[in-house]
């Protein structure tokens, strides 16, 4: 059967992607997404909003809609599995479109098993149906082009659609399809009007969420978190991309690094040499990654790896023409081999290296802090949100059998609301890596140093009892103490401060 090869590589994706669905705990991301979902409608739109006006509703719905069939935690994410398969079939006609259908099926396999793909297939979050939207806008507009297809057009506007229900930074293919029409302007004008009303479709579905947003009147943006950017930030991005992202200076690391960094250079030759549609595809691998490290470069900054996924069929295109356009088949199939090998390397580490790739664990810290609470226990999250993970993962009432429960930063007085409790706990998060990391964070180790002196000599004399999960910590201290806090708010504030 010709579409075997196809075939098979989608039944391994979609095993690979449950491979283990639902061993991690939902970190906190996660926890909102389905928490929110659960609300009624107007508070849970409320309350994607509260997150910042970057967001989009079209994850948040789909979610409750599937909540009917059910809120485990491998339920919730099974809808992010669905749509990354779909990358796998769009790959395979985006190569032959571009390339070659050699080049497809090479393109199709490193889709199946790249490790950032299979990530985010994983997660209750909208970034697996952001790179099926951009794969799919940018087959269609070639087939608008070159005439390929009947439907192009509507194919391109559904797109595109998708795509900026999903997330904003769907702009960016938008972006590189203008840049080529404005350089191919004489070549394709005629082309222009459908570009431009597949723009217009696209954008008017966002049309009642902006008003939305205008009723309310709320303007945060919730990414103030983001680092700025250093020089060398798109290079190691290429890299998460291709076999995943890891500073350890391992044999594995660094062959497969090697890998994917000699078969991009193949690549990005042979989309040179193939005239304007392997620059188009170069243009859609690089413009997006320029435009949004200049412009983070000012007061704020949007650079995350996990939006740049509408950039992610470009490189695997371009990975693959590396590999389909040498020679001979020995070499073609030496270094596809290689390079499949590499990510599944890089597939393997998410599975089984937990120091590297684990989520933080709310679902084990609630376990946890259940199992060894006692009566008079009194607890602290550092933040509301906190809190709300605990108690998704059902820790309730237990600590301090139900009595009332006062949050960082919202009690004005530690010293006196904590008066009743006989111990206390200060559940606070771990300082994350850089950004490349998908699940790393540092242990936590607060420093003394930063404390006024009779505090750091009450925690120094009174070492807490500590429960380290990934990704967060949680410290007990007595209460009263044989030596009384001086100031239980500055201690807090120590914890909840890294």
């Amino acid at each position: 059967m010709k579409n075997r090869p196809l075939l098979l590589l989608i039944a391994f994706g979609f095993a690979l992607r449950l491979f283990r669905l639902g061993e991690q705990s939902l970190w906190f991301d996660e926890i909102i997404t389905v928490h929110l979902a659960k609300l009624p409608l107007r508070e849970g739109l409320d309350g994607l909003l509260a997150q910042g006006i970057q967001l989009t509703p079209f994850f948040h719905w789909l979610i409750k809609g599937w909540l009917a069939v059910g809120d485990s935690d491998w339920l919730v994410r099974f809808p992010a599995v669905c749509f990354s398969l779909l990358l796998i079939p769009l790959m395979y006609r985006l190569g032959r479109t571009y390339v070659s259908a050699e080049a497809g099926l090479w393109a199709a396999a490193l889709a199946t098993v790249n490790p950032f793909q299979v990530w985010y297939a994983q997660e209750v979050k909208v970034y697996s149906a952001l790179v099926v939207a951009a794969a799919g806008a940018m087959l269609a507009f070639g087939q608008l082009l070159r005439g390929e297809r009947k439907g192009s057009g509507a194919a391109l506007g559904l797109f595109h659609a998708l795509g900026v229900s999903a997330h904003h930074f769907m702009f960016l293919v938008s972006t590189v399809q203008f840049v080529f029409l404005a350089l191919r302007l004489k070549q394709y004008y005629r082309h222009l009007r459908g570009w431009l009303l597949a723009q217009a479709l696209a954008a008017s579905v966002l049309l009642p969420w902006f008003g939305y947003i205008l009723h309310r009147r709320y303007f945060a943006v919730g990414i103030g978190w983001v680092p700025r950017p250093g020089a060398w930030e798109p290079l190691l991005t290429l890299w998460n991309f291709s076999v995943g992202y890891r500073e350890e200076a391992t044999a594995g690391v660094i062959l497969s690094a090697g890998v994917a960094a000699l078969s991009l250079l193949l690549g990005v030759r042979a989309m040179l040499r193939r005239g304007e549609w392997g620059r188009f595809v170069l243009l859609w691998l690089f413009l997006p990654l320029a435009v949004v490290w200049l412009f983070s470069q000012g007061k704020i900054s949007f650079y995350v790896d996990r939006y740049f996924l509408v950039i992610a069929p470009a490189l695997l295109l371009t990975l693959a023409a590396g590999v389909a356009n040498l020679s001979t088949a020995r070499l073609r199939y030496g270094l596809g081999a290689a390079l499949l090998l590499a990510m599944l390397y890089g597939t393997g580490q998410i599975f089984f290296n937990p120091t590297y790739f684990r989520k933080d664990d709310w679902r084990s810290m609630a376990r946890q802090l259940t199992a060894q609470a006692q009566p008079g226990d009194g607890l602290v999250t550092c933040t509301d949100g906190y809190r709300l993970a605990l108690d998704y993962y059902n820790l309730g009432g237990v600590l301090a059998g139900n009595e009332p429960l006062f949050l960082y930063p919202v009690s004005p007085n530690f010293n006196r609301a904590l008066e009743p409790y006989r111990r206390v706990w200060v559940v606070t998060s771990n300082p994350r890596q850089p950004q490349h990391h998908l699940g790393y964070s540092y242990r936590r180790s607060p420093e003394l140093a930063r404390l006024l002196s009779a505090e750091r000599a009450w925690a120094t004399a009174n070492a807490p009892q500590v429960i380290a999960e990934a990704g967060i910590t949680a410290y007990a201290y007595p209460h009263p103490s044989p030596s009384p806090p001086p100031d239980w708010n500055r201690l807090i504030e120590w914890l909840c401060n890294r």
